[in-house]
């Protein structure tokens, strides 16, 4: 799991998964070529950025560079991170989020069933 900063990262370790936090926040994303190589050894990877626009942002681009079929989008409902779900609605809110988390639906995809009718 990657988290947006430290405290998130923490906050989600607390609540007993394993997380990495973005070095130098969402506005930095060159710690992607420098990991690259670790990053290889994961088939899915979490991503539980903040829920603002500079989270977002830097979500599509780290979206981007990893390929969305394979990363896993964490939602914070309506929390702005990690931190604050864990303050306000306790361990178990964060663990649901993380097992709720989905992969990103492309633009262009129908359900062939409701085609058919």
């Amino acid at each position: 799991m990657i988290t947006e900063g430290e405290i998130d990262a923490l906050s989600v370790f607390q609540s007993g998964v394993k997380a990495l936090s973005m070095p130098n926040g969402a506005k930095n994303l060159e710690w992607i070529e420098y990991d690259w190589e670790r990053l290889q050894q994961f088939r899915v990877i979490y991503l539980a950025l903040d829920n603002d626009d500079l989270g977002q942002l830097a979500t599509m681009g780290v979206l981007q560079r990893l390929g969305e079929h394979r990363c896993k989008l964490v939602d914070w409902g309506d929390f702005k991170d990690a931190n604050e779900c864990l303050c306000k609605a306790g361990e178990a809110a964060v663990v649901d989020a993380i097992v709720s988390a989905k992969y990103k639906k492309p633009k262009d995809l129908k359900n062939l069933c409701a085609m058919m009718m």
